[in-house]
């Protein structure tokens, strides 16, 4: 992860995500339970991170 010193903000890779978190997201955009907008939102991956 990348952190941004002066604003304390983390930037995150696809590296840090496991991939049955990425598998849990394709299910959800399949089911239609979620947009491909709100998947790219850094605090709708956050809400769902384990």
């Amino acid at each position: 992860m990348k952190t941004s010193d002066n604003l304390g903000i983390v930037k995150r890779t696809p590296k840090d995500y496991s991939f049955p978190f990425k598998l849990q997201l394709v299910e959800e955009l399949e089911q239609g339970f979620i947009t491909k907008v709100q998947a790219k939102l850094p605090c709708f991956r956050n809400h769902f991170a384990t």
